[in-house]
């Protein structure tokens, strides 16, 4: 049995002194690199014109080392004088220090840097993550407030003309080196900001690159587990065990789903479900009007990844509307895994379905109709807000949705219950003015559940080139038929 005595008590206290002694001298250190480094910002740019800073030679960068060294020894003399605490490491790392902060994206920079990186997608100051080897991973960087990070970028883009800001919450620009950067913020981005930068290749890719692997460890599928819905579905839920299990494995595989219903009979709660089934190591992008789905955030209250990009109205005193069609085309340059976009009502739908039709995956949205019949003439209606400059015909439209879209989840209410009526699949063809469709699973409204028809997929190889089969959905319903 232990027990606590006052040495023990003593040594605690010594020990949470020490490493509140070790945190403040982390702070006090990071407070003279800051000032340190806006010193040598501010005589960077008195002697170095803005054109010079956006593509620096070696001229400038020698001019901010031997800056940085003067500062480093005058700040020095003065922790002397008054008897402050100096700034600690060496010199030559303080420099590399100066040097990435003052032209170029201070920590971000050995991000950037990095073997293999492909993306840097920053949710917030607590958050970032790289992709690279065919998956994201997060790294330890992080940034003290939202507002560091915004000096950082506005900074960093400031040479090209653009600057982010509550009033211009999206701007693209291209940084110094060729790395393309989009950033949201608020009020349109949860967290704030968000910000993806997509990082020009340092190697030049070769024929032969064509026809070899050149990059090693790309893992063939993501790694998922499907319950056994069979066992924990209840009699009176809005899907069974072999529905749920198909969904699942629609999600996991990347399926493009739509789904569809009067008002409230449940779309938006579907598809926090569905998003809930996206693979953590996908990135995903959440598109709304009004906060409403919450998809995946950890413990800790980070994103987890999955961020949210919300429309703004046009303000009284001039500020811009923020459409969803504007957060669409920023959110495709976050290199997103998996698009859900709330509820499609106007233009926007344009801007999506070119997105799914040309091969992003785990797109999910829904659109307000009475069944999939009334699908093309609502989207051809949006068509119409879109600012076309030519006329889209019925066969057009059935088109587009058929290569978007590959499953429905058709939604009904009854007597105050809801519940799924279809599943149907879009077959990638069409016929007459309507995307070809067969109905997976039909709600039976005897025994109010969902059955499967005994037809299977058409498109069978979107799941198994996940490693899934439709032949697990045959054999579990055979297993289950009475």
């Amino acid at each position: 049995m232990n027990q606590s005595g006052p040495f023990q008590e003593d040594q605690v206290g010594l020990l949470a002194r020490e490493m509140q002694q070790v945190q403040d001298t982390a702070a006090s250190q990071g407070d003279l690199r800051r000032e340190l480094i806006a010193d040598v910002r501010q005589a960077t740019a008195r002697e170095v014109s803005a054109a010079r800073l956006a593509d620096p030679d070696d001229a400038v960068r020698r001019w901010v080392e031997e800056c940085t060294r003067e500062e480093i020894r005058r700040s020095r003399r003065e922790a002397r004088a008054s008897g402050t605490p100096a700034l600690t490491g060496s010199d030559e790392e303080i420099v590399q220090y100066a040097l990435a902060a003052v032209l170029g994206l201070g920590e971000l920079e050995s991000l950037r840097h990095m073997e293999g990186v492909e993306d840097i997608a920053i949710n917030g100051p607590g958050e970032v993550y790289v992709f690279r080897r065919g998956r994201w991973e997060p790294v330890a960087t992080t940034f003290g407030s939202e507002e560091e990070l915004l000096e950082l970028i506005n900074r960093a883009i400031a040479p090209t003309g653009r600057q982010v800001s509550p009033l211009e919450p999206i701007a693209d620009a291209v940084l110094p080196g060729g790395d393309r950067i989009n950033v949201v913020t608020r009020p349109c981005a949860r967290p704030s900001p968000v910000i993806g930068i997509r990082v020009r290749s340092r190697e030049p890719i070769t024929f032969l690159d064509m026809v070899t692997v050149r990059q090693v460890g790309y893992r063939s599928r993501p790694e998922w587990e499907i319950p056994d819905y069979t066992r924990l579905a209840q009699a009176g839920a809005m899907l069974n065990g072999l529905a749920a299990t198909f969904l699942h494995m629609a999600v996991v595989a990347g399926l493009n789903v739509l789904v569809v219903g009067p008002t409230g009979v449940g779309k938006t709660t579907m598809l926090s479900a569905l998003g809930g089934l996206i693979p953590a190591d996908r990135r995903v992008v959440v598109i709304e009007d009004t906060p409403e789905l919450r998809m995946r955030w950890t413990e800790d209250g980070r994103p987890g990844n999955c961020i949210y990009f919300l429309t703004r109205l046009r303000g009284l005193e001039g500020t811009a509307a923020i459409t969803q069609a504007d957060l669409v085309r920023a959110a495709l340059r976050q290199r997103p895994d998996a698009l859900t976009l709330g509820e499609a009502r106007g233009g926007e739908i344009l801007d999506l379905l070119k997105a799914l039709a040309t091969g992003h995956r785990n797109g999910l949205t829904s659109i307000h109709a009475e069944g999939v019949e009334e699908v093309p003439i609502r989207i051809k209606q949006m068509f119409q807000e879109a600012e076309l400059r030519v006329g889209i015909t019925n066969e057009v439209v059935a088109q587009w949705i058929a290569h978007a879209f590959h499953l429905v989840v058709s939604l009904g209410l009854f007597e105050g219950r809801r519940y799924v009526r279809e599943i149907l699949e879009f077959s990638g063809t069409v016929e007459g003015e309507q995307p070809s469709r067969q109905v997976l699973f039909r709600r039976n409204p005897d025994q109010g559940e969902l059955e499967w028809t005994g037809m299977r997929m058409a498109r069978e190889r979107l799941l198994e080139a996940s490693g899934l089969s439709f032949q697990t959905i045959v054999d579990l319903a055979n297993a289950t038929r009475p």
